[in-house]
C-alpha cells in the first residue's frame, strides 16, 4: 500500500507565495514500476511536483529538449550511446547540468556503489525494493534541493541585475555630472552670451535631469547594495548658493588677504569631473586634479593639501 499524503502545507499567516513547481522525469526505468510505484507516491505532492514527458533518447536529456528539474535515472540504458553504465550516465548528465538533480534508480545496491554515484553527482541513489516511506523521504529531501538552487540561481541572476544597474548607474552619471556642470557653469559665467543661447544651455540642463530621474530608479531597483554608495549618493550641487552678506564679485574676501589660498586634490578617474571641480573653485583655491592613484600618490608626495576630493 503506496502512502498518498499531502505534502503542502497551509501558510499560517495567509496564502503561501506562489512557488515555481519542481519538473521531473525518468530515464532508464521499467514502465511499471514507474506506474505502481513512483507515479503515486509523486502524487502525494500534488502541483508542486509535475511530471514531463520522457526525453526522447539520451542525447536530447544531454540537450535538456525537455526542461526538468529532477531525473529518476535508472540503470535499463538500452540505446546505443557512450554511457554504457549506470555510472558513465550520471556522470555525463551531472558533467552538462551540475545545477540539476539526479537520482540513480538501481535494482540493489552496495555502500560503495552509491558513493560513486554520489561523488559522479547524484543527489540521491535510490533502490526498485525501497519502502515507500523511503522513497517519499528521498524526494522530500530531493525537492528541498532543487528549490534551494532555484533560490540561488535567481539570487545569482538578482546580483548580476544589480551589478548591471550599478555599472550602468556610474558610467551615466559621470559624464552627466560633468555635462550638466558645464552648461551650468556656462550660464554663471557667460554673462554676454545672448537670450537664444541661454535658453539652450537651460534646455540642456532640463534634459540632463530627466536623465538624472533614470539613473535613480535604477539605484532604487539595487535591492541588495552589492556595491555600496554610501549615505550621501547623489549628484551634489557644487556651486551652491550665495550666502548673506558676501563679497561682491571681484572683491577678495578679508582672510584671502590674510592666508593663502587651501590647496585641494581632486582625484577621479574621468577628466571631465577633475577639469569642472577645478573650474568651479580655481577663483577660490589652488585645484591641482589626478586621474588615477599613481598620480595622486606621486602628487602627495610632493604637496600637502588641504582637502582631498
Amino acid at each position: 500500500m503506496v502512502s498518498t499524503q499531502s505534502h503542502t502545507s497551509p501558510d499560517p499567516a495567509g496564502d503561501p507565495p506562489p512557488q515555481r513547481a519542481i519538473a521531473w522525469v525518468t530515464f532508464g526505468i521499467s514502465k511499471p514500476w514507474i506506474g505502481d510505484y513512483l507515479e503515486p507516491i509523486c502524487w502525494s505532492w500534488e502541483d508542486s511536483f509535475q511530471r514531463l514527458p520522457n526525453p526522447d533518447g539520451f542525447q536530447a536529456l544531454l540537450a535538456e529538449k525537455v526542461d526538468w528539474d529532477v531525473l529518476f535515472l535508472g540503470s535499463d540504458l538500452h540505446e546505443p550511446m557512450r554511457a554504457e553504465t549506470l555510472e558513465a550516465a550520471v556522470e555525463a548528465i551531472c558533467r552538462r547540468h551540475p545545477l540539476k538533480c539526479v537520482i540513480a534508480v538501481t535494482p540493489t545496491t552496495s555502500y560503495r556503489r552509491q558513493l560513486t554515484l554520489m561523488q559522479l553527482g547524484a543527489v540521491e541513489v535510490l533502490t526498485l525494493d525501497a519502502a515507500p516511506t523511503a522513497i517519499e523521504r528521498i524526494i522530500d529531501r530531493v525537492i528541498a534541493v532543487a528549490r534551494a538552487r532555484h533560490a540561488q540561481i535567481d539570487h545569482d541572476k538578482l546580483k548580476l541585475l544589480n551589478h548591471l544597474a550599478v555599472s550602468v548607474n556610474h558610467e551615466i552619471n559621470n559624464p552627466l555630472t560633468g555635462l550638466m556642470g558645464t552648461a551650468e557653469l556656462l550660464l554663471l559665467e557667460g554673462h554676454k552670451l545672448d537670450e537664444k543661447v541661454r535658453r539652450d544651455l537651460r534646455t540642456i540642463i532640463a534634459q540632463c535631469r530627466r536623465i538624472q530621474e533614470v539613473t535613480t530608479q535604477l539605484k532604487n531597483l539595487n535591492h541588495m547594495r552589492t556595491v555600496p554608495y554610501g549615505k550621501h549618493d547623489e549628484m551634489i550641487d557644487l556651486i551652491g548658493q550665495p550666502t548673506a552678506g558676501a563679497a561682491p564679485e571681484g572683491s577678495p574676501a578679508t582672510e584671502d588677504l590674510i592666508f593663502p589660498a587651501p590647496v585641494i586634490l581632486v582625484v577621479d578617474d574621468n577628466p571631465l569631473i577633475t577639469d569642472l571641480i577645478a573650474r568651479l573653485f580655481e577663483q577660490r583655491f589652488r585645484i591641482d586634479a589626478a586621474t588615477g592613484a599613481t598620480e595622486a600618490l606621486s602628487l602627495l608626495n610632493r604637496t600637502a593639501y588641504d582637502l582631498i576630493l
